[in-house]
């Protein structure tokens, strides 16, 4: 069941429930403290997958009065002892089978049953085979020994514990794997079968029979075990295989309700390799461990911006309704960059939920990118943002609708190979900031006409990454730019700089051939700037104008990213240069795209 569907089943099971009730006040609170506890807690999402369990949930809330156990062992021993013995106690049905088990017995066979399928590698065997199984146990349990036949015991097991099921005729499975696993756990602690709970540390399919394990130890076997499983990880020559033991063994502290405290310590070693994360590598190598590594992902308090930028990033990798919880925790993170990562997160989670809960609540100056319709929807019911990009092919008519024009001051349009007439940017009277990249069918800004982009008056920065046949005429003179980007190749055609007198930033990544003295000239014409970033395009193959007496304020020229420069007279300019100021940087002279 997803989300939504746990959500209805909640729903309707309470509104059944208040048909029998005449003051529904109690229900209404079980219901929303459920709802509530089903959403944030994984232990709880991990058994709410299906009717019958939510349908147990729903009913341990209500009779422990909104109240659930806070651990998991505890959690899951409350639902066994709904289902083994009260739901039947409690309707009055008085051994319908002709058996009185009470819950030990059956826990100690039902636990042979999950015991053989873990070691097999299992999910369901058939009939006969859990027959068998019984048989042999039912000697070490007297009370059931003496109540009937292996058939008669486990036909009981079936039709009355609540925790088995025949999926198809002959064949037998557990309602739910976490009982499965919950049982096969005990009956390996009662065995003392901890070198093959470790040989298995590896494999995802014994986590939580490894984690249940150390609940059920007792505190000596916790501290075996849990030895066991770091000499084990520190023996693995695979990066992510070790990481992978190691943090299980820290998952397990939280089921470890006494243990030495050198053990204890032994694991928080291993766990801060990797915790708290500092680079997406990390992050990547984490979220490959599993989703059991949300629940030891730490923060927002305490992690600098670094960090919980990293686990946002690991909770959007892993992607689940847990992983939701987790970067819910960040949206009050004041790091400007943990903002943006909570922004870019978007797209791995529900468009609507994550704008209501994430989107609503972020910095306004984090870029949001859209990339279909629902997500344009999305932003504007909550009233549009500042700074939206927009990826893919949206008409310009979509945008005009689907844009909130007041608050929009930052757009970017980015992978559009449809748009091509902007004249619908003149709806936006905020926009400051226009930034066109992968946009084909814009070949220049003339459908802006009469008045151009002087229409937005408080346009000051422009980047455009698409083609200019004319060059920057095609521009709008006297607009208030202070900042202009020209991502495409240009040469001749870039002239008349000096029309934007506030321009202080000029980027221009891909010189030609054609940009030469006259070109240089107009630029230093501009009485403000400050900086400029230049690279050669691929095609150009020498330098034929030399900023030391074509380029404005040629003192001021930077090598800083120079890189693989292939004109040596430049390159030695602009190293004498960079001792004075680097407000000049060239982007590279073998630019290749």
């Amino acid at each position: 069941m997803r989300r939504a569907e746990v959500t209805a089943f909640i729903g309707r099971w309470h509104d059944a429930a208040r048909r029998d009730e005449t003051d529904t006040t109690a229900l209404d609170a079980y219901q929303q403290s459920l709802l509530t506890a089903v959403h944030t807690k994984q232990d709880l999402a991990r058994l709410a997958t299906n009717p019958l369990m939510c349908a147990l949930i729903c009913a341990l809330h209500r009779d422990r009065r909104g109240y659930l156990p806070t651990g998991r062992k505890e959690l899951y021993d409350a639902a066994l002892a709904m289902l083994l013995s009260r739901r039947d106690r409690e309707r009055d049905m008085a051994a319908p089978t002709g058996i009185d088990l009470g819950d030990a017995p059956q826990i100690q066979l039902l636990q042979r049953l999950a015991y053989w399928l873990i070691r097999n590698g299992r999910t369901e065997l058939d009939r006969a085979r859990a027959e068998r199984i019984v048989a042999e146990a039912l000697p070490a349990v007297p009370s059931a020994a003496a109540q009937g036949s292996a058939e008669a015991v486990f036909r009981h097991l079936l039709l009355r514990s609540g925790l088995l099921r025949e999926p198809a005729p002959g064949s037998v499975q557990f309602v739910h794997r976490t009982f499965q696993d919950y049982l096969s756990a005990k009956a390996a602690v009662e065995d003392g079968d901890f070198g093959l709970l470790v040989e298995h540390a590896a494999d995802s399919q014994w986590e939580d029979v490894i984690r249940m394990a150390v609940a059920h130890a007792r505190p000596r076997e916790r501290a075996e075990l849990l030895r066991e499983l770091l000499a084990y990880g520190d023996g693995l020559a695979d990066d992510r295989g070790r990481l992978r033991v190691h943090l299980l063994a820290l998952a397990c502290l939280e089921h470890a309700t006494e243990l030495d405290p050198r053990v204890r310590q032994e694991v928080n070693e291993r766990a801060r390799a990797i915790l708290p994360l500092r680079s997406r590598e990390e992050s990547r190598l984490l979220a490959e461990v599993g989703p059991f590594v949300l629940e030891l992902l730490p923060g927002p308090d305490g992690l600098a911006d670094d960090e919980a930028q990293e686990v946002v990033a690991t909770a959007e990798l892993l992607a689940s309704d847990a992983a939701f919880e987790v970067v819910k925790r960040f949206v009050e993170h004041p790091a400007f960059g943990t903002q943006v990562q909570l922004a870019s997160a978007w797209r791995s989670f529900e468009t609507e939920r994550y704008a209501r809960d994430v989107l609503r609540h972020l910095d306004p100056r984090a870029m949001v990118t859209a990339e279909t319709t629902a997500e344009l929807r999305a932003l504007k019911a909550l009233g549009g943002r500042a700074r939206v990009a927009v990826s893919g092919s949206f008409t310009a008519r979509e945008l005009l609708d689907e844009l909130v024009h007041e608050p929009l001051e930052n757009l970017t349009i980015t992978g559009n190979p449809v748009i091509s007439d902007l004249a619908f940017l003149r709806a936006f009277p905020a926009l400051e900031w226009l930034s066109l990249w992968g946009c084909p069918a814009v070949e220049n800004l003339a459908p802006l006409t009469p008045r151009g982009l002087a229409a937005l008056t408080g346009l000051t920065s422009l980047s455009l990454y698409t083609d200019l046949p004319e060059g920057t005429t095609a521009l709008p003179a006297g607009a208030p730019l202070t900042d202009l980007t020209l991502g495409r190749p240009v040469g001749a055609e870039c002239a008349g700089l000096a029309a934007w007198p506030r321009l202080r930033s000029l980027q221009l990544p891909r010189l030609t051939d054609g940009f030469g003295e006259d070109q240089w000239a107009s630029w230093r014409r501009c009485p403000n700037w400050t900086g400029c970033r230049w690279g050669w395009h691929r095609t150009r193959s020498r330098c034929t104008s030399r900023p030391a007496s074509g380029s404005p304020r040629s003192g001021l020229w930077s090598s800083s990213t120079w890189g693989g420069c292939r004109c040596p007279a430049w390159a030695r300019r602009c190293a004498r240069s960079s001792r004075r100021s680097r407000t000049c940087v060239p982007l590279s002279c073998t630019t290749a795209t």
